[in-house]
């Protein structure tokens, strides 16, 4: 009981750490209608682009978003960052024979793009989604973020855990049993407690790039209505292993909502996301 209990606080401290730190619009509505319509037109066909022409595909969609991104980092940031500097260790790499459904940037901003989700998307403007969605994670740190809040999740529930076994027994060997499951239990606290706060800021900074490097916004929300389709597919009974991205950046009404909004706030003539007072 006191494990649990010592777990709950490690997960309410932890989530504290990953506040929006952005004023990301909410559900209303009005995105709840659009959103409604949107289902109802549909969304265009899968590329099913052969794995011979995926990789100029993705450069021709990248070399935008990295132009847009550097310019997006100049006005949330300032010039003190020196974005066209740091951006230019940015570095895409594509695996077009791969059938993995996935795209990640790593702590060395390399930006990794899978064959499958080449192939899934249905149009360039939703890969560009895809690109300015991981550099707007690059941008905000998140990757470093969230190995920090994994490592402090870890040594909380390891802390935590020893506290209760100490409490429970007076037997070493329980004792370290009880760090090693806090520990656990910790890391896994780590990673969900940041990463929904990390998902939301990333479509929203995202859309902003996106726009800027003359994509159509709508893209980004028919690619989560397209993981949302997938994401069924792959609960009726047959789990797909290769539907990695999926799984990690699930499709969702509210997301899709959120996106929405954000489209309103661009188009209102915001050209950079609004901090929280």
């Amino acid at each position: 009981m006191q494990l649990k209990i010592h777990a709950v606080l490690a997960t309410f401290l932890l989530s504290g750490c990953a506040g929006i730190r952005m004023q990301i619009p909410q559900m209303t509505p009005y995105t709840k209608a659009a959103m409604v319509e949107r289902f109802e037109e549909g969304i265009p066909p899968s590329l099913d682009l052969p794995a011979d022409e995926r990789q100029e595909f993705a450069h021709r969609a990248a070399d935008p978003i990295h132009g847009a991104a550097i310019t997006m980092c100049d006005r949330i940031f300032g010039p003190e960052q020196s974005c066209a500097s740091r951006l230019s260790r940015y570095r895409l790499t594509v695996k077009p024979h791969s059938p993995v459904v996935s795209a990640h940037i790593d702590l060395k901003n390399n930006i990794t793009v899978y064959g499958g989700l080449i192939r899934l998307v249905g149009s360039d403007d939703e890969l560009a989604a895809v690109l300015a969605h991981e550099y707007a994670h690059g941008l905000l740190g998140h990757v470093r973020g969230k190995m920090q809040t994994i490592i402090v999740g870890t040594l909380v529930g390891m802390a935590a855990g020893a506290a209760a076994g100490a409490a429970a027994s007076d037997d070493p060997e329980d004792v370290a049993d009880a760090a090693a499951i806090g520990a656990e239990t910790g890391q896994l606290v780590g990673v969900r407690a940041y990463s929904q706060a990390m998902e939301n800021e990333a479509d929203h900074v995202g859309l902003f790039i996106l726009r800027e490097a003359g994509y159509e916004m709508g893209a980004a929300s028919h690619l989560h209505m397209r993981f949302l389709n997938a994401a069924r597919s792959a609960s009726s009974g047959k789990e797909d292993p290769a539907l990695l991205y999926i799984r990690t950046h699930p499709g969702s009404r509210e997301r899709i909502q959120k996106l929405i909004g954000a489209e309103c706030m661009i188009e209102a003539g915001h050209l950079r996301p609004l901090w929280k007072r």
